[in-house]
Formats: structure tokens, sequence, C-alpha cells
């Protein structure tokens, strides 16, 4: 859910690792400005982002089956997911996660958040199974509460660039996105 920069690389991630099916989710294209941290590359500016990733995983690994579904998330109704299937949301907006988080507990499905924090410098990763866990939204409420989290302040000895749309880019964020899927990809 979500194709962008971490969404890409995870589901590239996912694809080398030999899962046998990926729907991959979303209805932005990819700018100009996306390539320097994204899975695909300028050349493909102006495609869909889904369309795009599913070119690259399939030159990776192409045993692989890619559904890329044109979708807004808004939109969605998470109760079509197969019910053995995998689900990561990899959007960087709180709205887009809360709404996937209650559609994803009236569905009774499982997800997986996976989402880069201070320009890649933290991540935040964790599972929400309904009935289970703590839900995404019972989560920033215990976060509130100052229990068990570390705060990463912001590091003034590093520079936040502005050079994708004004967007705070810190030097080397590229990496760390990169290892953030990687690990995503490892702990599912």
């Amino acid at each position: 859910l979500g194709v962008g920069a971490i969404g890409s690389e995870v589901a590239d991630s996912m694809a080398k690792a030999g899962i046998g099916e990926i729907t991959l989710i979303d209805d932005q294209q990819l700018n100009v400005h996306n390539a320097v941290r994204h899975l695909a590359g300028i050349d493909m500016a102006d495609e869909f982002k889904v369309f795009a990733v599913a070119e690259i995983i399939h030159h990776h690994n192409h045993f692989v089956k890619i559904n890329p579904w044109l979708s807004n998330l808004y939109s969605l109704e998470y109760n079509f997911l197969p019910d053995n299937s995998i689900s990561i949301s990899s959007v960087a907006d709180d709205y887009a996660e809360g709404f996937i988080n209650q559609q994803m507990v009236i569905a009774n499905r499982t997800v997986f958040y996976s989402r880069a924090l201070r320009g890649g410098k933290s991540a935040r990763i964790f599972r929400v199974i309904p009935g289970k866990d703590a839900c995404f939204y019972c989560v920033s409420l215990y976060r509130g509460e100052k229990k068990e989290y570390i705060d990463i302040p912001e590091d003034t000895n590093f520079p936040t660039l502005r050079n994708e749309c004004n967007n705070p880019i810190r030097p080397g964020s590229a990496a760390d996105l990169k290892f953030i899927a990687a690990f995503t990809s490892r702990q599912l």
C-alpha cells in the first residue's frame, strides 16, 4: 500500500526474496525529483509508480506475479485482500495511515507499517493484528504518554537540503531509506 521511496524498495526486496505474488497499490505518478530516493529512475518520470515498479521487479525476478493496481488508497475496500496475504503500508502520510488502519481493523486484516522518520535517520516499523495488537491510533495515544519511546530530536549538525520541491531531504537519506526498506522486508 503505497509505492513511494520505501514501498518501491520493500516490493523489490520481497520479490528478490522469492515472494510469489505482489500487488502494488498507488495512484501517483513518478516525478523527476522522486528519482533521487525511489527505485525507479528519471527515465520513468511521468509513469505511474505501480507500473514503473512492476517493470523493474519483473526484470529482477520474472517468476513473481505482479499486480499493479492504480488506485487511490482512500477509495479501497480493504476486505478484498486474500486471507493469506501480507499487507504493508509504507505511506508517509498520517491521515492515509489512519484511514488504512481503520479499514484494515474493520476488515479484520493484519497490516505492517513501515515509515522513515527524521529524513531516514530513524524508522518506525510495527504490525497490527486486529484484536491482538494495539492499532495505529492506540499506538499514537501510547506514544503521547511518552512510555518507552525514544524521541530523536533534530540534529543541528545534520543539515536539511531543500531539493525535492522544498521537501526536507537529509544528505544520505536515500541510503537510509534503502536500509529501512531492507530491514522491513527482512522482518516480514
